[in-house]
Formats: C-alpha cells, structure tokens, sequence
C-alpha cells in the first residue's frame, strides 16, 4: 500500500500538484493525445512512444503525469511508473505504475489512492473498470479528512462507483486507526444524491422501558417521495414499529404520516391489566394548494391511550395540553372573501385512567364560515363588512352530561357523575334543571355597516353598527324531549360603536444622506366607545345569567366553576352575552428602520409597545364599583441580534400583573441565549387573587456551535414549588475530519421520566 505519509497528504486535504506542459513548443499531439516530455522516442514499426521526464498527457479531459511511460497505439494503452498522477472531472489519483487504455476509459494502477470530494479509497491494486467504476483490493476506505482518519474500514476487497456505492468485502471498522468491529459485509453510498439504505442504529434508555436499540432503513421511493422504517427493540417494553412516509406534490403541496405500534409490556405490568395493551399513534399533516384558490389542509393526531404522549414524547408532541386535536379542512379565498370548512375532532387528556373512553369529548363537526371583508356599497363612503358561521357540536353517545347531587367535591351542589376509569355514569334519564346538554348546532349571523370618515383631516372616525343573530338547535333525543326542554333558541343583539384614532411621527436618523440609515417613530393613541343598545337573550336553561356581569370576562375560557356557577356550561365563550357600555383606550408605538441593501432600501419593523384598558360604564353603576379593566402590555423586539416579545397585565383591584416575557440574544453561526418567565394568578370574578404566586415559572435556553462540538438544551423550573418541571440537551461532538457526528440527548417531560439517547451520524462522501 502507498505509504502513510502519501495517505496523510490525501486525508488532510492537501491539493495536490498537477504537472503543467513545460514548454509549449515542444507540445505534440498523437492520435488523440497532448504530449509533452523532456524526452521522446518513437518506433513507428511498433507503433508506439517512449517518454522519459516530466511527462504530461492530456485526453478527453483528463491529465496524467508521471516520470516515464510508453504509448501503445495499437492497443491504445499508456503504461507509465513513477509518480503517476491522474485527474479527471470527478477524481484525482496517484500510484506507483498505472496502465491505461484511453480509449476504454479503463485502467489498472498499482498502490494505487483515489480521492472524489471527501471520498478516498487505495489498495495495493485498483481497477477502474469504466469512467467511475473501480475494483480496489486490500483496500481501505474513508470520507474523514483527519489523519488518521476519524475512521475507516478496511476490506479485501472494494467494488466502488462514484456517485453510486461502494460495496466492502469483509471490512473492520477502525477508528482512529485502530480496529474497532468486523462485519461480514457493507454497502456504504458515495453519492449525494437522495438514496436508500440502513441508517446507524441509535441507543435509548428509560427507566421504563429500559435500555432500547433502534435500527432505520431510508427509502429514497423516486423524487418526491421517501420513507423511513424503523424497528425499535425496548428491554423492559417489546418491539417496536415505525414508519414514516413523506412526499411533495409541488412547491407548495406536501405532507408527512408518521406511526408506530407495540405491544408494551411496562405498561401492561404498571397498570397490572390481563393481557398486553396495544399502544399505537397516529400523526399526518398534509398542505394542498388547489386550482381556483382553494387549499386543502389537514392535522391529524391520534394516539390509543392518556399516557402515550408522556411516554413517548419524541413522537407525538403535546404533553401537558389539555386535549389532543386534529383538524381537517378545505378554505377558499377570494379577493374580499374567506370560505372555509372544517371538522374538528378532541381527545380529552384531563382523565387519570389512561385507558379512558373518549365519549364526552365535543367535537366540531363540521364548522362552515364566510366572511366579507370591508366593501363599499354603490361606490359610497358606506362600508359592509360580514361573518357568519354554521357549527355543529356532536360527541358519542349521549348529547348531555348527568349531573350528581352526591359525592361532589368543596361543597358544590352538583357535579359530572364520572366512574373510577374516567367513564361518564348515566341515570338514564335527563333532567332540565341539573343535566347539562352538549351537543347541538349554532348558527350565527353578524353584518356591519360602517361609515368613516375624517376629522381636522389628522383623526379618523369610524362609526359603525352591527347586528348579529345566534340560533341554536339542541340535539335532544324523543324522552329528553318530553321533559319541557326546548329544542331550540335563539339569541340576537345590536350593537353600535364609534371609534377615533390619529398618528404621530417623526424621523430620525442620517437625514442629510439619501442612502443613510432611518429609523420612524410612530404613536397611534385610539378611543372608542361601543354598547348593546338592544338585546334578546334566550329564555333557556342552557344560557346563563350574565346579565350585570364585567364585560371583561367575556373571552375567559371555559372552566369547572361555569360547570355549577350562574355562567352554566354553553359550547365556548361565543355563546355568552354580557351588557356592553363600554370605553376602550389604547396607545401604540411603533418603531420602523429603513436600511440600503445592494442599492435598494429595506424596511424592518424592529419595535411595537401598546397598552390599552377600558372602562365599564354599567360596572361604575354597581354598589361597588369596579370599572376599569387590567391595562394590557404588549412589547415586541426584533433588532439585529437580539429580540424579545412581552406581555403584561396588570389587575388594578387585585394589584397583581400577570407577565409573560422572553428574551433571546443570537448571533449568524446559530448560537444563542434565551430567558423565560411566565407569572400567572388567578382571579376571580370580585377581582381577588385566589391563589398567590399560582403560576410561575423560569425557562432557561441555550445553544452553541462550534467546528467540533454543539450543544443545545432548555430548563423549566417553577418558583412555587422549587422544582424544575422539565429539562432537555443534546450535545453534538464533530470529531476533526468532517465525516462523523455523536449525538447525546437527555430529556426529561412534565411527570415523565429521564429519557437517554445515544447516536452516531456518518458521512460517506454522500448524503
């Protein structure tokens, strides 16, 4: 084999010299070939040249140099020794002796080395069987750059195509130069292209599931489709299947399905169940663009049981929300026009059993909605602007909730019967006054006309006023129905408002530059006012009372306290009406940077703060008044390297401020510093804290990146309980050589368990 020196030169990158024509005169040209040599001698009987000296030859784009060598016309051969060099449009190598047939494009080189972009293979002989085709025998390969490289396997034998694979014979795997395992055989891809083949099998481990080994094979299926399938081996829980399948049906369209299935015995030991649980999840998004301005979406997520999103957290994401969702739907728009529709489907994670029955989810099946933007009318000032929305509410089985007058937790006069799985108890009857329905359909209906105009030609006024009309049709079966329960309702409103904001702004900055750097300040301060002057609300024991009710609390969502409150239990928030008299102020502050790139300008929103509150009107009339709302803060940063977004609300009764806020510093190469921090109270309806300090928690993100290492990692702790909800890191070690990675992740989730994993990422001159 060439020596170590000659093989450190190839792995550390060097370009190698190429011999140059030493003098154009002295240029021959012979059947095909570009010849230059100190010395020539030609036997014309044998048809054939002797070359001696600082040879270089030239042909079909390719250049080979060396220190003597003979041409063979009649055989169209050059055998040439000492120093042989050969570069092609796609290789460069070196041996010892080379015979060459260069018509064929085939040769044979002896202690030979061959080098294509990162990829380098020698053997004692090569055998290149066609323009990119070679036969190498005890011979080693490599796509590390290091010396020695980072690793390599050697092989009696290797059959290697550039931009195809290369196929090793009894090869052992060396790292650092040093032996490490050997395989019967390996087929390693020297393409970059997308391509199919096994991936390196990566190491897990839970306390749960034990130590667990997976192994993927990649399908490159054609062009726009691929897949990946995966069996994973868990010590303490069985096998497991994998698959996922993605595709690309244009520039805009694609999609992915991801699955997986096993038969988990943890699970079945934990929960001490008869027979092993079939545990399985389901994940496809897809995003279709349609002729005629249609688009098709979809995002389903499913999985056969509560726990499955803790367990596995990798797979399926939303561990911790309150529900899984999946959504399908089919939207058009027009210019001034939206029409969508959608059906909405809900898996209930708020159960302790996690094989519970999901049949008191609600689900949104189908949800219809169109919308007019605002449109003059008759080519007048008079603006019309429409929403309107079709739902319907539907669950398994039974459309309503029993309602208990025992067992109820803290005094409550009734509660949800519920069994000790998390199943809903039925008395088989259904009554007007406790029970709570839940399924029906909601239409809604709400136009606007408005008429703006401008005052002192600074301040813009619109007035405007909009009806809006609810009907309702409860889906009652013929026995619920004979209990005087009406199956239907109606709600409907008027409402009028009248709204008046003005700008402010000025520019500072290089203005005496027309190329210079600009930054434009804006303040936006807006008033309006805005009340039901008429209301109907249904006489309906689904509706509740929230007649005196703040305004404020309209978008609360929906909670246990509604459950057996004066609120009641309605679809969502969009089924109350509370009284309106309301003032709304609101200041905003804009900052805009206007920067020359290329000759041309750039604009760059870098800054937007805005405070806003209102002020009740019918509140300031109660026996204890408490008008004014929390002043909302909004702040948002995006400048250069840093950016940060904000809120705050501060409760001025309670005198408490919920806060949101992150703060990120990141640089061009990726790293990164974030902070968190989320303090959250709960107040209820007299505006008292009902639990200090409920809520608050610190987050801590970090990432780095260097030529041979990479971390990244994020920390949620809780400043309630002293203790750090959920953590997670991966750490990447690039050893020198550009052609392998260690992956190291550590996670742990919210009431899961430390999970561990391990992997190795090659490159082999390919992808």
């Amino acid at each position: 084999m060439i020596g170590a020196l000659l093989l450190c030169g190839v792995f550390s990158g060097k370009t190698f010299a190429q011999g140059r024509l030493k003098n154009e005169q002295s240029v021959v040209k012979m059947a095909g070939l570009v010849v230059n040599a100190d010395q020539m001698s030609s036997d014309f009987r044998a048809k054939s040249t002797t070359l001696k000296g600082n040879i270089q030859i030239v042909f079909r784009g390719q250049h080979l140099s060396c220190d003597q060598a003979k041409i063979d016309y009649r055989k169209k051969e050059i055998v040439a020794q000492g120093n042989v060099k050969l570069q092609t449009p796609t290789l460069y190598a070196e041996a010892t002796a080379l015979t060459l047939n260069y018509e064929a494009d085939t040769a044979v080189m002896e202690n030979g080395i061959i080098q294509s972009g990162q990829v380098v293979f020698e053997g004692s002989r090569i055998e290149k069987t066609g323009p990119n085709t070679f036969v190498a025998e005890n011979a080693q390969y490599t796509a590390c750059a290091s010396c020695p490289p980072a690793w390599s396997f050697s092989g009696r034998k290797i059959e290697a195509e550039l931009g195809g694979y290369a196929k090793i014979s009894r090869p052992v795997m060396r790292i650092g130069g040093i032996p490490f395992i050997i395989l019967p055989g390996i087929l390693v891809p020297l393409k970059s292209a997308r391509q199919s083949g096994f991936l390196v099998p990566s190491l897990d481990y839970s306390s749960t599931g034990g130590l667990a080994i997976s192994e993927s094979f990649f399908w490159a299926i054609d062009q726009s489709k691929d897949a990946t399938l995966t069996a994973k081996y868990y010590e303490l829980r069985g096998l497991k299947g994998q698959a996922e399948y993605r595709y690309v049906l244009s520039e805009q369209s694609n999609g992915a399905l991801q699955t997986g299935y096993i038969k988990d015995r943890a699970f079945t030991n934990e929960y001490k169940l008869s027979k092993d649980v079939d545990r399985w999840f389901l994940q496809y998004q897809h995003y279709f663009a349609l002729p005629d301005n249609f688009i098709q979406r979809a995002n389903i997520r499913q999985a056969s049981d509560l726990r499955y999103l803790r367990d596995f957290p990798d797979e399926l994401e939303g561990h911790g929300d309150p529900a899984i969702e999946s959504r399908v739907s089919l939207t058009k728009n027009l210019p001034g026009q939206h029409l969508s529709i959608e059906a909405a489907h809900y898996k209930n994670l708020l159960k302790t059993y996690p094989l519970a029955e999901n049949d008191d989810s609600v689900h949104r099946f189908p949800e219809i909605r169109y919308s007019i933007t605002d449109k003059r009318i008759l080519n007048s000032p008079l603006l019309f602007r429409l929403d309107a929305s079709y739902v319907n509410f539907a669950r398994d089985n039974f459309g309503y909730d029993d309602m208990s007058l025992v067992g109820c937790p803290g005094g409550i006069a009734y509660c949800a019967s519920v069994g000790s799985k998390g199943e809903i108890l039925r008395d088989g009857s259904f009554d007007p006054t406790q029970d709570k329905i839940r399924t029906g359909q909601r239409f809604d209906f709400k136009p606007t006309l408005a008429l703006p105009f401008s005052l002192f030609r600074f301040i813009e006024v619109v007035p405007q006023v909009t009806y809006r009309e609810t009907q309702y049709r409860f889906q009652l079966d013929e026995i619920s129905a004979s209990s005087n329960y009406s199956r239907s309702a109606a709600q409907r409103y008027l409402e009028t408002e009248i709204s008046a904001k003005t700008s402010l702004s000025r520019v500072f900055g290089n203005l005496s530059d027309a190329n210079g750097t600009r930054i434009k300040h804006e303040i936006e301060p807006q008033i309006s006012f805005s009340t039901l002057p008429w209301v109907r609300r249904a006489d309906h024991s689904f509706f509740g009372e929230f007649a005196g009710q703040r305004y404020s609390r309209i978008y609360e969502p929906i909670s246990d306290t509604d459950l057996y409150g004066r609120n009641k239990l309605q679809f969502d928030y969009n089924d109350r009406i509370f009284d309106k008299q309301l003032v709304e102020l609101a200041l905003t502050n804009r900052l805009t940077r206007k920067r020359w790139r290329n000759g041309f300008p750039s604009y760059e929103r870098i800054a937007n703060f805005r405070l806003s509150q209102s002020y009740d009107i019918n509140e300031s009339k109660t026996e204890r008044p408490q008008p004014w709302s929390a002043i909302n803060g909004l702040l948002n940063i995006k400048i250069d390297n840093f950016e940060t977004y904000t809120t705050a609300s501060y409760n001025p009764y309670a005198k408490v401020t919920n806060t949101s806020a992150r703060v990120k510093f990141f640089d061009e190469l990726g790293n990164y510093l974030q902070t968190s921090y989320e303090r959250i109270y709960l107040i209820n309806e007299e505006n008292e804290v009902t639990d200090r300090n409920q809520t608050e928690n610190i987050g801590l993100g970090l990432g780095l990146d260097s030529r041979y290492a990479g971390l990244e990692g994020q920390v949620d702790y809780s400043a309630v309980s002293s203790k750090i909800l959920s953590w997670q890191y991966v750490a990447l070690l690039k050893p020198p050589g550009n052609c392998w990675t260690i992956r190291l992740g550590h996670k742990q989730v919210i009431g899961g368990e430390p999970e561990f994993r391990f992997n190795f990422s090659f490159d082999f001159g390919g992808s």
